[in-house]
């Protein structure tokens, strides 16, 4: 699973692209997909927090190199 690290960097490189972005159609995708992908982090997040309030026990970080 994607950190949340990780994640929030890729949504800083997918903001810089829709900055530099001049066709609208493609910004609007990009836009669409960066606030998907914010969503789905929130998500998660309100998960473990659910899971953190009901004693289920949390598998930590496993980093890839």
């Amino acid at each position: 699973m994607i950190s949340t690290k990780d994640l929030y960097e890729e949504l800083a490189v997918i903001e810089e692209v829709i900055e530099k972005t001049t066709d609208a159609y493609k910004k609007a995708q990009l836009k669409a997909l960066s606030l998907q992908l914010k969503l789905l982090g929130n998500i998660r997040t309100n998960m473990v927090t659910v899971m953190k309030h009901q004693n289920i026990p949390i598998k930590n970080n496993e980093t890839k190199k």
